[in-house]
């Protein structure tokens, strides 16, 4: 992380924190921010993401914000307090005559009851109405929230379908039938046309289907949706006059219109303008309250709805047997339907996640709990595996069960409550399979993507560098080939890799980098920074440089370099010379 000085103006304080392209303020601005915000702050600052009490210098509420959120705030002129929004936003509300939504107040018992149903710990009313204080029961922050708020719990309980956590991978440009049609392959090179995505941000040339004028636009902004600027400037114009023409044209004027009119009063008002809703009826009896305009354009959403699920239907219906068992076994749920209390519906009796179904019984085979519950319940925003045991759906256990069986014990959570690509607040301790003895800590995200043990890990490492890795590990007892670090002290990177480390007898780290005359020539630069920040952080630091790499010139007690050959490799003469250095160390 990049050491900055504080970005106010005339201070020449450092940072509280590190960014690479942000501003950044020093402890006492950050208040000052703060105060500009309406806020006081009641704890320490930690970092820009991380929840902070504060105290509301209007309404006098204390609740927990992120100070990023209040820089949000600040830039959009808005106090941060949420107390005291909700309270300008209902009374600006009401002076126009209509009850806003989630502004109801109910008394403190009801409160208390709605604020525990959603694992929340109620604290009172909050200074100004209609909010309520509540605390988080398993992340501990406090919030001011209308009663419709804490119906959808804290934030921090909500799981997100894994479909929504990663990115897709981005759509070839030349897949894309639309895009042929406009490419100007007279002017772009071939490799472009080759080599682009839908998220390009390069700029190509293009030629209209239509008119035939060439353009120039960025391949992102023509993939989903090609224009070209004439055209869709005589659309956009087209448009509008329509729109015009429409708010001065009477509903009575319209036949389509006219057939369906069922609202109380006349037709004689304008079919486009206000915001008032009509009533119309279609030919099916379908009641309708919309605007004019978007009947006429989309007709009636009864029916379009019910086209949409009859759609749904055949698709169902032309599902393979095998098909449709590939479904079920990639359906979580499918393996928690109880397999007698049901019977005899089965779970692919089901038709969607938000099918209108009665409750239905689930037993979860983990941890032997059952209940029952509408099958609509596991789209709920906390997407629960188990009620009781809070487990959640797409855990990694469920998705990576070889993984969870190396999660440790000791970690805060089990396997079954964490996402495999979702962000902790503690480094997960991992078990080897292969030897229980083996520790080590790395982040989930890392063994998803096919992190293994680093003791037993080969792959990556030349035949020299498995060589001298087996030799410090028979001299030192336990040592770790590739265990990831991570420390506030590091200036250019917030974690590196050593080689191989080494726990010393009295709690040191002996960190030992093979520096290969292939891989590492040029690279002095990297090779200095990582072991000033290795260093900085209080390990020893050994680096074995092969010949004829030039030294890295570093001045230090707790660093030793010696020069190695790739073809002599005298394991014992190296090894020696490391011990003999530590006996010099105090």
């Amino acid at each position: 992380m990049a050491v900055n000085q504080c970005a106010w103006e005339d201070c020449e304080a450092l940072a509280a924190y590190g960014t690479l392209t942000k501003p950044a303020w020093c402890d006492e601005h950050i208040s000052e921010l703060l105060r500009q915000g309406g806020l006081e702050p009641l704890e320490p600052f930690t970092a820009p993401g991380d929840w902070r009490l504060t105290r509301c210098l209007t309404c006098g509420c204390e609740a927990h914000y992120r100070f990023v959120y209040t820089l949000d705030k600040n830039a959009d002129q808005e106090l941060t307090c949420r107390a005291c929004f909700w309270a300008k936003s209902t009374a600006d509300t009401l002076r126009l005559g209509v009850v806003p939504v989630g502004a109801d107040l109910v008394g403190d018992d009801q409160a208390r009851a709605i604020a525990g149903s959603h694992g929340y710990e109620y604290l009172g009313p909050s200074p100004l109405a209609p909010s309520y204080r509540v605390r988080c029961r398993y992340c501990g922050r406090i919030s001011a929230e209308r009663i419709a708020d804490i119906d959808f719990g804290c934030s921090c309980q909500l799981n997100r379908p894994r479909a929504n956590m990663t990115k897709p991978k981005a759509a070839m440009l030349r897949e894309s039938q639309a895009a042929r049609l406009w490419w100007d392959f007279d002017k772009n090179a071939p490799e472009l046309w080759t080599a682009a995505t839908e998220r390009t941000m390069r700029s190509a040339s293009w030629k209209c289907p239509e008119c035939g004028l060439h353009f120039e636009a960025r391949i992102r902004d023509m993939y989903g949706t090609p224009e070209c600027p004439d055209c869709g400037a005589r659309d956009r114009e087209r448009r509008r006059a329509e729109c015009e023409l429409a708010r001065v044209t009477p509903i009575s004027g319209v036949p389509e219109l006219v057939a369906r009119w069922a609202d109380e009063e006349s037709p004689d008002v304008a079919m486009l303008g206000g915001l008032r809703l009509r009533r119309f009826l279609c030919e099916y009896g379908h009641y309708a309250r919309v605007s004019p305009h978007s009947y006429l354009t989309s007709g009636c959403p009864s029916c379009r709805g019910q086209a949409t699920r009859q759609a749904n239907i055949e698709r169902d219906s032309a599902m393979t047997d095998a098909e449709r068992a590939a479904e079920l076994q990639a359906n979580e749920p499918a393996s928690l339907w109880h397999p007698t209390r049901n019977a005899p519906r089965t779970f692919g009796d089901l038709r969607g996640r938000h099918a209108v179904w009665g409750p239905a019984w689930w037993l979860a085979p983990e941890c032997g709990h059952e209940w029952e519950a509408p099958p609509s319940d596991f789209a709920l925003p906390q997407r629960l595996r188990c009620l009781k045991c809070r487990s959640i759906l797409d855990s990694l256990a469920w998705h990576f069960p070889d993984l969870a069986a190396e999660w440790s014990p000791d970690n805060p959570l089990n396997a079954w409550h964490v996402r495999p690509s979702g962000s902790l607040t503690f480094i997960p301790e991992w078990i080897c399979s292969t030897d229980p003895a083996h520790r080590w800590r790395i982040a989930a995200t890392v063994r998803v993507h096919g992190s293994t043990c680093p003791l037993c890990r080969e792959s990556g490492k030349s035949i020299v560098e498995l060589r001298y890795f087996d030799a410090l590990r028979s001299a030192f007892g336990e040592a770790f080939s590739g265990l990831a670090m991570r420390s506030e002290a590091f200036a250019r990177r917030s974690v590196w890799v050593p080689d191989v480390t080494v726990q010393l007898e009295g709690g040191r780290t002996l960190l030992i980098e093979y520096d290969g005359s292939y891989w590492h020539a040029g690279k002095v630069d990297i090779d200095l920074e990582k072991s000033r920040d290795l260093l900085a952080a209080g390990a020893l630091v050994v680096r074995l440089r092969e010949y004829p790499l030039p030294s890295l010139g570093l001045d230090s007690r707790d660093y030793l370099e010696l020069p190695v050959s790739p073809t002599a490799t005298d394991l014992d003469a190296t090894v020696l010379a490391i011990r003999e250095w530590l006996d010099t160390r105090p």
